[in-house]
């Protein structure tokens, strides 16, 4: 996958001296196959979406009927994967640009959470498990990804209290980048590592 979405990168790039720029890649992708195959690429570029997203699909709808059913045992199983399917439609139909406008913002708020948790949960054999550590990195990185969050949102919503927040952002380090959370994160594992030594009792 990791060299897929490389070659996707590196396509685009190549792309912009042919055709113009674009709000998402949907269009670039479009042309490119046009230019090079002409009609079939478009159907073989339709094809190729289909499945690659049906398979993201299929994963995301089981997952979310499997978790659901763990949470709420007497809700069908069934039902949760209904709505799951049919949400999704609805959603559809808004439009990619207003999609991404919508859940970009929410995406790069979830990120750095969902990135430091992964993390601390692959260095568990090294780091350990103790609340302490998960919970200060997580108290250290919240603040940061909320930054995020609003940077992310369009630039005609950075005005009042929006604006006057996300300057406060531009202390952090990488923050233009949206990696203003990567050095309080690594804060907080040092103050959880800390707690988490002093709180846990020595065994005799």
């Amino acid at each position: 996958m990791a060299v897929i979405y490389g070659l996707l990168a590196l396509l685009g790039r190549n792309a912009l001296g042919r055709f113009g720029r674009a709000e998402n890649g949907g269009p670039i992708l479009a042309n490119v196959a046009h230019a090079y195959f002409g009609d079939l690429g478009n159907a073989l570029l339709a094809v190729i979406v289909i499945i690659a997203c049906l398979k993201t699909a299929i994963g995301l709808i089981t997952a979310f009927g499997d978790t659901f059913k763990e949470l709420f045992p007497k809700v069908s199983y069934q039902l949760l994967i209904g709505l799951a399917s049919v949400l999704p439609l609805i959603f559809a139909n808004v439009g990619l640009e207003r999609l991404l406008v919508i859940s970009t913002p929410i995406l790069y708020f979830i990120y750095p959470l969902a990135i430091t948790l992964i993390l601390l949960g692959l260095l568990t054999p090294f780091l350990g498990e103790s609340r302490w550590l998960f919970g200060t990195v997580t108290v250290f990185t919240v603040i940061p990804a909320i930054l995020d969050g609003l940077n992310a949102m369009s630039t005609s919503l950075h005005h009042g209290w929006v604006a006057q927040v996300l300057s406060w952002g531009q202390w952090l380090p990488g923050f233009s980048l949206g990696l203003g959370w990567t050095v309080q994160a690594l804060i907080g594992l040092v103050v959880g590592l800390i707690l988490a030594k002093w709180r846990t009792p020595a065994s005799n």
